[in-house]
């Protein structure tokens, strides 16, 4: 038996990063959906038309095409330039995690907005029960009126 040969050391990045890709990739669906959840929008105008005709699974099934093109484009130009391909690859990456940091900023904003909106929502939901307790107690004290007048 023969040992498997060492890969050299810039396929291993390339395929490191074309890893860390896809996993950003799956971030990004991850962080839009809670994103979405909590109020939020989809920026990117391809993903909203995606999302908008097939909810999540259309952004999923945006994401994967693209993850599908882009290791596609990696594989052909490995074989032309493998420094070019590892450049390409990192801004991959680099893109992805920007998208992935831009969501998770916006995340603790949405939810306050969300935690104010409760707390608006219950002080309303407060006022109104005690306008209807109100109107309850003048319901009742004009009854006793009428009870004393006849």
């Amino acid at each position: 038996m023969s040992a498997k040969a060492a890969k050299p050391r810039g396929v291993r990045m390339l395929e490191w990063l074309c890893v860390a890709v896809v996993l950003l990739a799956v971030a990004d669906v991850v962080v839009t959906a809670k994103v979405l959840s909590l109020g939020g929008h989809e920026a990117n105008p391809v993903a909203a038309a995606a999302l908008s005709s097939a909810g999540i699974a259309g952004m999923v099934a945006l994401k994967s095409l693209a993850m599908v093109v882009f290791l596609a484009i990696i594989a052909v130009l490995r074989h032309r330039t493998m420094r070019g391909t590892r450049l390409l690859a990192a801004v991959g990456v680099a893109a992805q995690l920007a998208v992935v940091a831009v969501g998770l900023t916006i995340i603790p904003r949405l939810q306050a907005v969300a935690g104010e909106y409760r707390e608006g929502v219950a002080a309303i939901e407060r006022v109104e029960q005690s306008l209807a307790e109100r109107q309850t107690e003048r319901r009742l004290s004009n009854d006793d009126a009428l009870m004393l007048e006849t």
